[in-house]
């Protein structure tokens, strides 16, 4: 065993000692040549060995070129290719000197003949890949294909991140696909239809219009289709089932011509596999409790938590009649119905007390959602614009829950609580948003114009029955609730950019905002199968939010410096009525400074500054009195005395990326300071049930750290990605009546390699590390720290053309804290698929959580209690099945 390993490491020093790093200059016999692409090919068969491009010197270094002799080849649009031989030999480092390039006279033969042979290319300021040029397996998604491309990152969760900065757009042929989720297209398309991926840095639409950059930049990823696939019809199905009726079932299908595109993807499974990504799920969730439970002491959202049965299904039409006019439409819908078991234990302090709480609970809910978007944009002429955005959704929602909750102190039982819950509520909302802008001869004059109305309903209903105490019973709660809430928000804005020359401009804006939110709460306490309204719980109420603000700002644009600085004055009115008395406030004036610079510096770097006040005015939640009893143990209300708070915000960033290999740093700082910071204050009752309410604290200070940096480790031709983030808060509040200044902070490490080369094989492995803490000034018993880490590997090998082996690994820790114990799980996940030679069948076998040890465990905890849930996840399971593509293309040259 011993002389194997021996073997083996010598057999790496020698592989090691004969890696080479070429390097040169190209220019045009003036300038150097930005992005000009340089190819190391094999001198019998001109196969493609190695790439790389060159920086805005010209510069260029291909790292890990193995000993041998080749030929290199240097292309650049419009020019002449350049060949030329190079040997690497007993020089580590080989200097080809500069390379002049010279001009085409045959410009677009050139970039087609380019085109069919590099990898990827420069072309101003973006980045093209040619998807041909990096290998996929059959049946392949987008998704796979970017995990590929160098400088492209894809997380574990499907987020992209290209040449270190977060996509927010994906673009099917420049158009938008399922506008508000980027990895829909990733997911959904395939690799194969692909012929080109464009990386770039996206202007606001209003800056493309208008020609006067805002410094708003978006990255984003334009999918250009092959032209077999841009006038016809393509997808796939997929089917997969196993023991214990587990099946997933999965089908998409594009249209696609010059001036009408059309999607439609569907999903259904009872595996837990998410059909919709989080962001949408926060946008059918939002607004949920808001009218009766004004927050609860429920665990979050988690997608694996029980067991679920979900569907989905989405479509997505793009509509060009003509250059002038772009239609966008989209539509979602999703359902999951969810059943949860839990058991919860937490810790709450009473002044220098500790108390515990074990419960149990077990839930039903079925939600229903839909969603869809509109968006027209149509050029009138000369200069004139007109768009319109349209935004609906709705949600329905049967709950129902049961759950016990046990009072100890020193393992004495000193109160108990039990009942159920079940409600029905229908929440609808929508918004519809209309600009019209304006460009005039004088370049860099412009004004815009907006108006947006925001409507939403909703409509709740509940039945509470809770017991509370050792028997017989201190008391009962047995009450139906009624709810209905109405908001309409009107906002209109105005804006006018004057040029002054030499890249100043001179702007105003103008804007106006109406928030008025009307809801009602009936709440019937039932005595004898009786129902009796209970006055004190009830009522009608009512908040009016009105803001003028009026902006005048300079800027100023250069190609590697902007600046941007304005000064708004604010008037805030704020009214509300609480079941009948209202309280109106003086109107507030206030200035709000802003200040943005942007400086761009040689070899990709930036640096941003933005300071940025912001005044917060209270919610209604935060304003009402009247206390809210959904959750019996923990009983919240408003505080009609509260301010609102002013706060500060300070982000600094720097970004450098390296144009060789794709290393990155990247580094933000966001500091906060608040006057009047509305914060929980919070008191334990004798019967161990908690009361909050909201407070104005006289200082808040945040502080929020990234930093991220990935590199090559050249020696082993791998990449890793190491990050850091770490937020802290101080402030003041009330525990138990008393003063306390509350610290928290939560500290994440994320360290993750993976190999460079991917044609084959593609590997990562990672260890995530956070710690977290709360502290109390009054009680250091108060104070907590909880750790967890995990370390986990994933990987993709191509056994062959036909075959695919994938796995997931992780290890999960959670040390021992206060409440919970420690908790060690293994997590494996496996697959295979193998592609039917000559046909549009792909099998696959997968098994989830081979150990068949996941469980749901969830930690939190706050100023004066700290919690442990868990919840009964799905094990184990196996599925078969395998994907079929449908639809015909024209193929290439054909």
């Amino acid at each position: 065993m011993i002389r194997n390993l021996l073997f083996f490491f010598l057999c790496w020093a020698s592989m090691l000692s004969g890696q080479h790093t070429i390097k040169g200059v190209v220019e045009d016999g003036q300038t150097p040549l930005y992005g000009a692409t340089v190819l190391l090919l094999h001198p019998k068969d001109s196969t493609m060995k190695y790439f790389g491009l060159t920086n805005e010197d010209g510069a260029f270094e291909i790292y890990q070129v193995a000993e041998g002799h080749y030929v290199i080849q240097i292309s650049y649009t419009g020019y002449n290719n350049l060949f030329f031989d190079v040997k690497t030999a007993n020089d580590m480092v080989v200097d080809v000197g500069t390379k002049r390039l010279s001009v085409s006279n045959e410009i677009l033969k050139e970039v087609k003949v380019v085109a069919d042979r590099i990898p990827m290319g420069l072309h101003g300021d973006t980045i093209v890949y040619n998807a041909d040029a990096f290998k996929t397996g059959k049946g392949a998604s987008v998704e796979d294909l970017l995990k590929k491309l160098p400088g492209v990152e894809v997380a574990r969760d499907g987020k992209i991140k290209a040449q270190g900065k977060r996509v927010k757009k994906v673009l099917v042929d420049g158009k938008k696909f399922f506008d508000g989720d980027p990895t829909i297209a990733t997911k959904n398309l395939e690799a194969e239809a692909v012929k080109k991926v464009e990386v770039f840095d996206k202007k606001s639409d209003e800056a493309e219009f208008t020609g006067v950059d805002d410094g708003k930049e978006e990255k984003t990823i334009n999918l250009k289709l092959k032209d077999g696939y841009k006038n016809g019809g393509f997808g796939k199905v997929l089917a997969e089932g196993g023991p214990d009726y587990r099946y997933n079932a999965k089908a998409n299908y594009n249209r696609f011509s010059p001036k009408l595109t059309a999607s439609l993807i569907s999903n259904i499974n009872n595996v837990n596999k998410q059909t919709l990504s989080f962001n949408e799920y926060l946008s059918f969730a939002g607004g949920l409790g808001n009218l009766l439970v004004g927050g609860g002491d429920f665990p979050g959202f988690s997608p694996n938590e029980g067991q679920s049965l979900r569907k989905a299904a989405g479509t997505n039409f793009n509509y060009n009649p003509s250059g002038k006019t772009e239609m966008t439409i989209n539509y979602m819908f999703g359902q999951n119905n969810k059943e949860v078991e839990r058991k919860m234990t937490a810790g709450i302090f009473s002044d220098d007390v500790l108390f515990e709480t074990k419960g149990e609970q077990s839930e039903l809910d079925n939600v229903s959602n839909h969603s869809f978007r509109i968006f027209a944009k149509h050029d009138i002429g000369a200069g004139k614009r007109l768009t319109t955005r349209i935004h609906g959704l709705g949600n329905t929602q049967d709950y129902f829950s049961e759950s016990t909750t046990d009072y100890l102190q020193k393992d004495s039982l000193t109160n108990k609580t039990e009942g159920n819950l079940s409600s029905v509520n229908i929440h609808l909302r929508g918004s519809a948003k209309v600009a019209y802008e304006q460009v005039f001869k004088k370049k860099g004059r412009y004004w815009r114009g907006a108006i947006n109305y925001q409507r939403k309903r909703e409509r709740e209903s509940a039945d509470l029955n809770f017991t509370n105490g050792l028997s017989p019973y201190d008391s009962i709660l047995l009450q139906h609730q009624v709810g209905s809430a109405n908001q309409n928000v009107w906002n209109v804005e105005a804006t006018y950019n004057e040029p002054l020359g030499h890249g100043y401009y001179l702007y105003s804006k103008y804007g106006f905002a109406d928030e008025m939110e009307v809801p009602e709460r009936n709440f019937y306490d039932i005595l004898n199968g009786n129902a009796q309204r209970n006055d004190m719980l009830s009522g009608r109420f009512h908040r009016d939010w009105r803001v003028h603000q009026v902006s005048i700002g300079m800027k100023r644009n250069r190609k590697r410096l902007q600046v941007d600085g304005q000064c708004t004055i604010q008037r805030v009115y704020l009214s509300i009525e609480d079941r009948g008395k209202p309280k109106k406030s003086n109107p507030e004036y206030v200035v709000l400074p802003y200040l943005h610079i942007k400086k761009k510096f040689r070899h990709n770097r930036t640096f941003d500054l933005i300071y940025h006040p912001v005044l917060n005015s209270p919610t209604l939640i935060q304003l009402v009195t009247i206390p809210n009893n959904f959750n019996p143990n923990i009983i919240r209300y408003g505080n009609s005395a509260l301010h609102s708070e002013y706060n500060h915000h300070l982000n600094l960033a720097y970004f450098a990326l390296n144009s060789f290999d794709f290393s990155h740093l990247t580094a933000n700082l966001e500091l906060t300071y608040s006057s009047n910071k509305i914060v929980e204050s919070s008191r334990v009752l004798d019967d161990l049930s908690s009361e909050s309410h909201p407070v104005n604290s006289p200082e808040y200070y945040g502080m929020k750290t990234y930093i991220s940096h990935s590199n090559l480790i050249r020696p082993l031709n791998m990449k890793y990605n190491l990050s850091v983030s770490s937020g802290m808060s101080r402030y003041r509040t009330y525990i138990n009546t008393v003063e306390s200044v509350i610290t928290s902070s939560n500290n994440i490490i994320d360290l993750s390699v993976e190999n460079k080369n991917k044609s084959r094989i593609d590997v990562a492995a990672g260890l995530r590390y956070n710690i977290g803490f709360y502290k109390s000034s009054l009680q250091s018993a108060q104070n907590q720290v909880y750790t967890d880490y995990s370390i986990y590997t994933d990987g993709v090998i191509d056994i062959n053309d036909a075959t695919q082996l994938t796995y997931k690994y992780d290890l999960r820790t959670f040390r021992k804290s206060k409440v919970g114990g420690s908790h060690v799980i293994h997590l494996l996940n496996a697959s295979i698929s193998f592609a039917i030679p000559k046909s549009k069948l792909v099998l696959k076998l997968s098994v989830h959580d081979l150990l068949n040890q996941e469980m749901g465990i969830l930690r939190s905890g706050d100023v004066n209690r700290f919690s442990e849930t868990r919840s009964i996840v799905l094990g184990r399971y196996i599925l078969f099945g395998g994907s079929y593509k449908i639809g015909k293309v024209k193929r290439e040259g054909l």
